[in-house]
């Protein structure tokens, strides 16, 4: 019964291996959108998100009343996938961060979907994370 058990595990352990290393090079990540070509790319949708961050502004203030100023950090947006449990994943996202009310420390990052265009869809705006401030070696939320 052991034997049977270990040459199981012996076997099965490999093939296991095998499927899932196959399953892994066999993705094609979208390098980000940053160089796909015919497409717009990552200084592009930069672009876009400068041009319309009176609304990105906006959206924050609606989502927490007590911040009055916000500071992007135009040099950290990003694209990436974004899962839901499904191998095609749940799409395309970009995602800036910043900081608000001139308060050192202050955190809080912006994700909006990305349309068929690959530009970012202004009515999926959503803050992913809590606006928080880092204090010491701690982090506290903003309220």
């Amino acid at each position: 019964m052991k034997k049977r058990h270990i040459i199981m595990l012996l076997i099965g352990i490999p093939l296991a291996l095998l499927a899932g290393g196959s399953l892994v090079t066999n993705q094609t990540p979208d390098k980000l959108l940053m160089s796909k070509p015919g497409g717009p790319g990552i200084v592009d949708q930069r672009e876009y998100l400068q041009k319309h961050e009176a609304d990105l502004v906006a959206a924050i203030k609606r989502m927490n009343p007590k911040i009055t100023s916000v500071q992007f950090d135009w040099s950290t947006v990003e694209t990436g996938d974004i899962g839901n449990g499904t191998p095609q994943g749940g799409g395309k996202v970009i995602v800036v961060y910043g900081e608000f009310n001139h308060i050192k420390g202050s955190q809080f990052s912006l994700q909006m979907s990305l349309d068929k265009d690959k530009m970012p869809d202004l009515k999926t705006i959503s803050a992913p994370n809590d606006f928080g401030v880092v204090k010491g070696k701690g982090w506290s939320y903003f309220e």
